[in-house]
């Protein structure tokens, strides 16, 4: 892993400092190039950075207020190096992540030289003082590691990280060791041997069409309080367009492949500042509903959509709790997850004839689909293909195609159940505590349809 951090002294120098000690003690094994550190003295400074910049897999610029400033001033001096730093890893196509501090804001197009215009379509980070410098860091460090993270050998992060604990001391020994494995087994036994704890992962990437990436980053902190159990992690990346061909293969392999986040949510959006919605679509990667042995047992899966898609309007916290609706549904008893999908549906007020179609109606898809599964694990086929046909009505193609499949799983579940005098009794008592749940969303419908027909009386 090579990182070039791009700066100005005069502009940011102290904060650059402290920024470059972060990243190292975050990436002990990365080689990061920050010109005064880097340079062997007598070397031609523009032609070893040249030769930096080529073989980086990332670029940080530091932007601090004066940044743009002191680059338009100095547009026709040809020794301006900063400039020629950002004019080369443009040219080159190099992963650009701008980091702004000092309060500094992203520049105009007119505010700095045309030659660098593409910096100002790149999304970056902001990293403040403290208190939330390390916060910030965090974040930061998230980022770069979820992108160009997978570039270094496993082996060589679990060498450092040996190096930097307690077990320094028997880190000889225990390395070789793990280099045995490595070379015995091949890379991948080994990593599986080391990841025991296997986590789930919610990434959350900067939403295009949000400027100032301040709903994203309310999104982020939300989830980062809500979802707190040791299994989840939560981070967040830059934007990540959805034009890339095979999309989900392309998420599951950059930010999930080769990690212990084996499993999760790939969260991308966009705000459309018109309509004042945002589109909500979420990559599912092997996050699935768990399934009890004796359906193990015989290969009768549930599947999940690998996409979830819908619109809603421009609300944060709704958002959050709907991720962490999907993350019930595949880690909680499937009654636990059942009454949350009905509270859900109840807190938010969704119904099928009281919102209308650009707002909250879309997201229905999901949710109908989410609650059929769990009828049907339960063997309750009859009301499983009640919200099978719901999710197809309200959902995306791939949420129609996930519930036509599961609508022959379901089938074959209350079969087998049924079939065997213990199942059967397992799926009576589930059914009927499956009609209490119903009973208390049952009752919120009744409620909310008298307060409806009151206030249309009233203006009536």
């Amino acid at each position: 892993m090579k990182i070039f951090i791009s700066y100005r002294r005069l502009d940011s120098q102290s904060i650059t400092e402290r920024i470059t000690e972060r990243l190292r003690q975050a990436f002990p094994y990365a080689k990061i190039f920050k010109d005064v550190d880097s340079v062997p003295p007598g070397v031609d400074f523009m032609e070893y950075a040249t030769k930096r910049l080529s073989d980086a897999d990332l670029v940080i610029p530091i932007i601090g207020d004066q940044w743009a400033k002191t680059l338009l001033a100095r547009t026709d001096d040809n020794r301006d190096y900063l400039r020629m730093e950002l004019e080369i890893s443009i040219r080159e196509n190099l992963w650009m992540l701008p980091v702004y501090v000092e309060n500094a804001q992203p520049p105009t197009s007119h505010a700095i030289p045309e030659s660098i215009h593409k910096i100002i379509e790149i999304n970056g980070l902001q990293v403040r003082p403290d208190p939330d410098f390390s916060k910030d860091m965090l974040q930061l460090i998230a980022t770069i590691d979820s992108r160009i993270g997978s570039k270094v050998p496993y082996i060589k992060k679990l060498y450092y990280k040996l190096l930097d604990s307690n077990l320094k001391y028997v880190m000889p020994l225990l390395f070789a060791l793990a280099m045995i494995m490595y070379l015995l087994f091949g890379r991948e036994k080994s990593i599986r041997q080391v990841c025991t704890n296997v986590r789930i992962a919610t990434i959350v990437a900067q939403f295009e069409g949000d400027e100032s990436n301040a709903f994203s980053n309310t999104l982020l902190t939300l989830l980062d309080a809500k979802l707190t159990d040791s299994l989840n992690t939560v981070s967040g990346v830059p934007v990540q367009s959805r034009s890339v061909k095979r999309y989900h293969d392309f998420i599951a392999n950059n930010y999930f492949k080769e990690s212990c986040d084996t499993s999760g949510l790939f969260i991308n959006g966009f705000m459309h500042e018109e309509k004042e919605i945002f589109n909500f679509y979420a990559t599912n990667v092997d996050l699935q509903l768990p399934h009890p042995d004796y359906l193990n047992e015989r290969a009768i899966v549930l599947v999940s959509p690998d996409e979830i898609e819908f619109d809603a309007r421009e609300d944060a916290e709704f958002i959050a709790n709907f991720v962490v609706l999907l993350h019930s549904y595949s880690s909680e008893d499937p009654l636990i997850a059942l009454e949350k999908n009905y509270r859900f549906q109840k807190d938010y007020n969704i119904t099928e004839d009281g919102l209308k179609q650009h707002e909250d109606k879309s997201v229905l898809g999901p949710l109908y689909l989410m609650r059929g599964n769990l009828y049907a694990q339960g063997g309750n086929q009859e009301k499983a293909n009640v919200y099978y046909s719901k999710s197809a009505k309200y959902g995306t193609q791939s949420i129609k195609e996930t519930s036509t499949v599961n609508k022959v799983r379901a089938r074959e579940i209350e079969a087998l159940m049924i079939a065997d005098p213990e199942l059967k009794k397992v799926r009576a008592l589930t059914i009927q505590k499956q009609k209490r749940i119903e009973s208390q969303f049952e009752k919120f419908i009744k409620e909310l349809a008298n307060k409806v027909d009151k206030l249309f009386r009233r203006f009536k």
